[in-house]
This record gives structure tokens, C-alpha cells and sequence, in this order.
């Protein structure tokens, strides 16, 4: 009896640790979709995204936080919102134009929408509520109105709501130092914690640069793999901008521009570096 109970409880171990790695390999390849999906809707929206998760998981591990992972997924997916967002009302956006109270209605909803649909996976909760407050200042203030103030405002949150701000003063053509001091003079905007990880992380003393790329080479589209980092963007012949300078390349990019290469044609050569050592970047889950 005590073998015959051995075997079936060694059995149900074995059951439950199936279905857990399996429901693990559901999720890491749900987010992976999400953001290959991203990547071809808007690729300049994808690499920011992609930006600020190296950043945010910075801050994530300097702060001790514990679930990095969640941060660095709500970075990663940030923007997933704006795939509802017609492309015409992006490229107004990305071009600087003045826009109507509609307009900045509809864009001032992305972080709701990205919630939303980030919220029907599940064990991702979390990472929703990051998103749906990736915009709200410390003080309470910002998108959504009311709500959590304070340390009420998931932490996750308050991260990317500062890496997010530095992002976009770097932007302007501020330095990181510039942005760093700009965002200290914003009362009540962010967490007082934050930034100080931020100015460990991000200040004068960080050597900047990156030490694991090799010098940028030429290749073709036939050349092209996942993983290879773009020195320079991906246009048509015609002049069609596919994919801008500093996206890694995933999958879906690659087989955007193979489709593109066929039916219209691609500038060649593509200038990229490779990573040494590294392959296609992974969501940590």
C-alpha cells in the first residue's frame, strides 16, 4: 500500500510540475507576442519600449523590488495601447504637430487600453496595473484622475513613469544629466526613492556606451538574422521608412522586411552590429 501511494503521489508531483512549466511557456510566449506585435504596428514605439525596460529593471534590481520581471514587462508593453491608435494620429504625434482635445483624449487613453488588454492574460495583473498608471505623478496628479497618490501608486509605476520622462527629455536633445536635474525641479512629480536610483544608475558616473557591440558591418536583407542590432534604418526603395536605426531585430521585423524586400524592394546595404555573445533578447519571467 505504502509503494502503490508513493507512486501516486510522486505521479501528481509530476502532473503539477507539467502543467506549471507549461502555463510558464503559455505566458513567456503570450508577452513575446504581444511585443513582436508591437514591433511590426509601430517599431519606433517598440524600441523605446525596449529602451526602457533595460532601464526600468535597473532601477527594479537597485531598489531591491521583488518581481522585477513584472517591471521590465510593463515597460516592454508600455506602449501596447497605441496599436489601437490609427496610424495617421501616430505619425501627427511622432512628428511634434499640434493636435486636437479629441486627439489627446484618444492618446491620453493608450495607457487604459494597453491595461485592458494586457489583463486578460493571466498572471499578469500586476503588469496591468503598472501600465494603467505608468502616467500618474506622485502627488496624484496625471492620468487617471483621482485614483492612488503616494505609495499607494504601484511601485512599477512610479519607475516607469520616471525612466519614461527621462526617456522623452533625452529626446528634446537633453543630456541624462540635464534630464536627471530637469525632473528634480518638477515637484511632487516622482518618487523621492526613484529618483535617487536613478541618479546612482544613470549619472555622471555611469561610463555610458556599450562595451558588447562590435563595430557596425554591412550586410543584406538575405544576411539579416534576429538578434543583430540596426545601425542604420531600414528604408524602401522608394524612400519608406520600415524600421528606424536602434531596433534590435526580432522575428517579426525580419519578416517584415523580407515581405517588403519581395514585393517592393530594400535599400541595401543594412549597417548593424552584433551583440557578442548575446542572442535575441528574452522577456524574464
Amino acid at each position: 500500500m505504502l509503494s502503490v501511494g508513493l507512486k501516486a503521489g510522486l505521479e501528481q508531483f509530476r502532473l503539477i510540475r507539467a502543467e506549471k512549466e507549461l502555463l510558464e511557456e503559455t505566458l513567456r510566449g503570450s508577452i513575446k507576442v504581444l511585443g513582436e506585435i508591437l514591433s511590426i504596428i509601430d517599431p519606433d514605439a517598440f524600441g523605446k519600449s525596449m529602451g526602457l525596460r533595460q532601464r526600468a529593471g535597473q532601477i527594479a534590481t537597485a531598489l531591491e523590488v521583488e518581481k522585477p520581471w513584472e517591471i521590465e514587462v510593463a515597460a516592454m508593453l508600455a506602449k501596447l495601447g497605441k496599436v489601437t491608435i490609427p496610424s495617421e494620429l501616430r505619425e501627427m504625434q511622432d512628428s511634434g504637430q499640434e493636435l486636437s482635445a479629441t486627439q489627446l483624449e484618444i492618446l491620453d487613453r493608450i495607457p487604459e487600453i494597453g491595461s485592458d488588454l494586457i489583463g486578460n492574460i493571466p498572471r499578469l495583473e500586476e503588469v496591468a496595473r503598472i501600465v494603467h498608471f505608468q502616467g500618474k505623478q506622485y502627488d496624484g496628479s496625471g492620468f487617471p484622475e483621482g485614483g492612488p497618490r503616494g505609495m499607494e501608486i504601484p511601485e512599477g509605476s512610479r519607475i516607469l513613469k520616471a525612466v519614461s520622462d527621462l526617456a522623452e527629455l533625452e529626446g528634446q536633445g537633453h543630456s541624462t544629466q540635464q534630464g536627471l536635474e530637469t525632473m528634480e525641479g518638477r515637484s511632487g512629480w516622482y518618487d523621492p526613492r526613484v529618483l535617487r536610483a536613478m541618479h546612482a544608475c544613470f549619472g555622471p558616473q555611469e561610463s555610458g556606451g556599450d562595451l558588447g557591440l562590435m563595430p557596425p558591418r554591412e550586410v543584406t536583407v538575405e544576411q539579416l538574422r534576429p538578434g543583430m542590432l540596426l545601425a542604420s534604418s531600414v528604408e524602401t526603395q522608394d524612400g519608406k521608412r520600415l524600421i528606424g536605426h536602434g531596433h534590435r531585430i526580432n522575428a517579426a521585423m525580419l519578416e517584415k522586411i523580407r515581405n517588403y524586400a519581395t514585393m517592393s524592394g530594400v535599400q541595401e546595404p543594412i549597417l548593424v552590429e552584433d551583440r557578442v555573445g548575446s542572442a535575441l533578447e528574452q522577456v524574464h519571467t
